[in-house]
């Protein structure tokens, strides 16, 4: 069998989604796909729509095969860190024959190009980060990209996969639909953006959800998606409102803080009624949307400076991977897994336990932010320690 790889958050799994994976099967007959998916936090600063265990239960149900959980130190970071954090995950599986990733401009000789270019840039990308730019308009600044951020993403990990001399081999999709942060459906591929935006909408105008057609969405999934499950952003601001306040003297060893933008979110916060509002107080030239966005919920899950030095230090490496579900084929990559990989697999969190002081510090940040992103609503799955992975 060829085991093909995607890195994704399917929050939620869309019709965009199964349009992937329908084409990696359609290209490689004997496929079978592994899903190294977000938890319950996600990379632009997100919590995600449904828990990660009815994420990964929804993408078994349309096409994967197995799915591992990416740790929440790497799923909530920019672009470099997550991508360097996913592509050492996949590397030390010993078993990726191929990583499939969606991109805008769907040319992969182009991606590469731009990859092995750009590691003469830094210094170039440094000051035009500092000039004010946001992390993607200084990025095709000086590589000749779209603004494009999945054409971004599948750099950094063909970057990272040439800093590593990894043998798997990259593939891309061209991206069918709408932009991934398009807030409006769309008739063929809406974005998950899209999808969530119409979701809270619904829940604020105190609409029926399940009654409506959902086109962009598997209909196996729909059951899936009750009012009392979902979980939006909005909804940690009281959270992060608490950590802030609670941790005021510490905030500026929060990651990606700097240049005393603790003092201007502690003043916002005392103004702010909504996440959005704190956001939009806070952002500038030199700190966008996003990156105001993701600062927000690294205050919530209390990243550090140190945590991302300290793995950066330790080359990305992740001490362990969690199963969070599989079917039959699953079964047979992990039989694959187990004899090849170098890394630690967790089947029931409750049996694990870490080895050393960074093993503990990946361990604690996933266990934590599975209690943070349930203190309010219950989630299908709520407990680490008391689920095992799920088995189609």
């Amino acid at each position: 069998m060829s085991i093909v790889s995607i890195i994704c958050e399917y929050n939620p799994f869309h019709t965009g989604h199964q349009y992937q994976i329908n084409k990696i099967k359609s290209l490689i007959s004997d496929a079978k796909i592994l899903c190294l998916m977000s938890g319950n936090f996600v990379q632009r600063g997100d919590a995600s729509i449904l828990d990660k265990h009815t994420r990964a239960k929804i993408a078994l149900k349309n096409g994967a095969d197995l799915v591992l959980e990416m740790p929440c130190l790497f799923s909530t970071q920019v672009a470099p860190i997550f991508a360097n954090g996913s592509i050492s995950i996949l590397n030390s599986l010993n078993t990726i024959d191929y990583l499939c990733f969606g991109s805008e401009t769907g040319n992969l000789d182009d991606l590469k190009k731009i990859a092995k270019n750009s590691f003469l840039d830094k210094n170039i990308l440094k000051a035009q980060l500092k000039s004010g730019k946001s992390y993607i308009k200084s990025y095709s600044s000086i590589s000749n990209v779209p603004s494009t951020s999945n054409d971004i993403l599948g750099i950094e990990y063909i970057k990272a996969m040439i800093n590593t001399n990894s043998s798997i081999t990259p593939y891309t999709i061209l991206r069918e639909g709408s932009a991934y942060n398009d807030t409006s459906l769309s008739e063929k591929y809406s974005s998950a953006t899209a999808i969530r935006h119409f979701f809270k909408t619904k829940i604020d105008e105190k609409k029926s959800i399940l009654n409506t057609d959902f086109n962009f969405l598997m209909q196996n999934s729909i059951e899936y998606f009750d009012e009392k499950y979902l979980k939006f952003d909005e909804d940690f601001f009281k959270y992060i409102k608490y950590a802030i306040i609670m941790n005021e003297k510490n905030l500026k060893n929060i990651f990606e803080i700097s240049e005393g933008l603790e003092n201007l979110i502690i003043s916002n916060i005392k103004k702010a009624d909504t996440l959005n509002q704190l956001i939009m107080m806070t952002k500038s030239k030199r700190y966008t949307y996003t990156r105001i966005r993701r600062i927000m919920f690294n205050i919530l899950l209390n990243i550090t400076k140190q945590d991302i030095a300290t793995i950066k230090e330790n080359y990305y490496k992740s001490p362990y991977v969690r199963i969070l579900g599989f079917n039959e084929n699953g079964r047979e990559i992990l039989k694959e897994i187990k004899q090849r990989s170098d890394i630690e697999l967790i089947n029931k969190t409750s049996l694990y336990t870490p080895k050393d002081e960074y093993s503990k510090l990946f361990f604690e940040k996933d266990i934590k932010a599975t209690q943070i992103y349930n203190i309010e609503k219950k989630s299908y799955y709520y407990n680490d320690f008391l689920t095992s992975p799920i088995k189609l």
